[in-house]
């Protein structure tokens, strides 16, 4: 069997150590997953080397170790040695005698080329023939890269009234929903989606993330697929609850999702979405393994935390996932209750600190244990409430108190919560049902970040702390 060193389909992560044009390449060939290497693994396993050095020599790329580094690919598919001329133009052979061939496949966003370095002797001149052929190429295409590094992430939190619908628009025009809001309602929900998506600019979704099988994230799945193509479906796989309802919502979500791609989602897991580093952290049940990147310290909070019931529930199923944007950091737990976020942080952090923190289960005291935010350190949360849906006094209370928050913003007002609990009215999208308005976030890779209240037209600027 064969195993591809890295998938190419997640690639063009930006590290946020490198300016956004510098050229970051990572060199890798197929091997055998087993055995000792055949004679043609190990000529391409030393054209690597070849190539590795032959680049190291170009001023302005720097060659990388790993996929998560470079926003460049180049494959090698295969070196040889032609012995004899091969082929004829104007009465002149096309290889000499001797002449040596690196064959290369190279990969940068959407753009992927095949290159081949031609050498008399040795492959490494052939190495340095390819390495010349791919500053051209690089040339070739910098001011596109260039304009493409300039644009932002931007994030739609739509209104559906205590639901979840998320949109997230890439620099290079990718997109992905996670959830998609109540079924019924004289398709409310599904022409409130579908217009912010139009609005964006967007003839497909990319990506369509669901949380977890209730019917206010998963229940209006075959609607947007009726209407907008989907081209991978993700999620934690089969519902555990066993109602007939459950059943219906769950078997009505399969029929839509056979119109597409399907990837289960497991903690570890990377979403193939151009431009973010998206991390699956918690699904069906089960956490991290490792801690992400950077993360790892005690939680001093662990010590005074105090159980809840277990949930049996979706809730506690659903998938949660770190959205990276160069420095820019989000997070996003759907529902996950009380003692699953425990177990992220509990007695170590494996997520680490976040910029953005999307409340969790739309606010509800349910979800939302102190031990988590203190552990996320949020500078801003966007709670995804509805009027009577979310938006709890105990929950609302604990956010807003925590140390070094900046901003709290409401999809809508709270009446449970009251004037005293409540954020003032600029910070909140929808003071009443009578409109739907979104809030919009714009995040730029240095991880400064902007939010929009679309009735207000308020935005208020975050400077980047990373």
């Amino acid at each position: 069997m064969i195993l591809l060193n890295l998938l190419i389909l997640f690639a063009t992560l930006q590290s946020p150590d490198q300016s956004p044009t510098s050229v970051r390449v990572y060199v890798f060939t197929m091997t055998a997953t087993t055995g000792e290497p055949s004679d043609d693994e190990k000529d391409r396993l030393a054209a690597v080397t070849d190539m590795r050095e032959a680049l190291g020599q170009k001023k302005g790329i720097t060659v990388v170790d790993n996929l998560q580094q470079s926003n460049v690919q180049m494959e090698v598919l295969g070196r040889e040695q032609r012995e004899e001329p091969t082929g004829s133009f104007g009465g002149k052979s096309i290889t000499r005698m001797g002449d040596t061939i690196i064959r290369l496949r190279v990969r940068s966003g959407e753009d992927e080329s095949d290159l081949k370095g031609m050498g008399q002797g040795t492959y490494s001149r052939a190495a340095k023939d390819a390495a010349d052929r791919f500053v051209k190429w690089i040339a070739r295409r910098e001011p596109e890269r260039s304009e493409q590094a300039a644009k932002p992430l931007e994030i739609y939190f739509i209104d559906v009234e205590g639901g979840q619908a998320t949109l997230f628009v890439t620099p290079s025009g990718e997109s992905m929903l996670i959830d998609a809001g109540y079924p019924g309602f004289a398709d409310r929900d599904v022409n409130r989606i579908v217009s912010t998506i139009k609005q964006a600019g967007l003839t497909k979704l990319d990506v369509l993330l669901v949380t977890h099988h209730h019917d206010d994230h998963v229940g209006n799945v075959p609607a947007i697929a009726a209407r907008i193509p989907v081209v991978t479906f993700v999620d934690h796989g089969e519902t555990v609850e066993t109602s007939p309802e459950s059943k219906a919502l769950y078997d009505n979500y399969l029929k839509a999702r056979a119109s597409g791609r399907h990837l289960l989602a497991r903690p570890g897991v990377k979403i193939p979405l151009r431009d973010l580093d998206m991390t699956v952290v918690s699904a069906h049940g089960d956490k991290l393994a490792q801690p992400l990147a950077g993360a790892g310290a005690p939680t001093r909070e662990c010590a005074s935390f105090t159980p809840k019931a277990d949930d049996p529930t979706e809730n506690a199923r659903s998938v949660g996932a770190m959205i990276a944007f160069g420095r820019f950091r989000m997070i996003d737990l759907g529902d996950l209750t009380w003692n699953k976020e425990q177990e992220l942080v509990c007695p170590n952090n494996l997520l680490g600190t976040v910029d953005v923190y999307l409340t969790t289960h739309h606010g509800l005291d349910q979800s939302n244990a102190p031990v988590i935010l203190h552990a996320l350190k949020p500078r801003v949360a966007i709670m995804n409430n509805g009027p009577k849906k979310g938006g709890s006094v105990e929950a609302m209370r604990a956010i807003r108190a925590l140390p070094g928050l900046e901003d709290f913003w409401q999809l809508h007002y709270s009446v449970d919560a009251g004037k005293d609990v409540n954020m003032p009215e600029r910070m909140i999208a929808n003071l009443d049902e009578s409109a739907a308005h979104f809030i919009k976030l714009t995040a730029q890779r240095d991880g400064s970040f902007t939010v929009t209240n679309s009735r207000t037209k308020e935005t208020k600027a975050y400077r980047s702390t990373r």
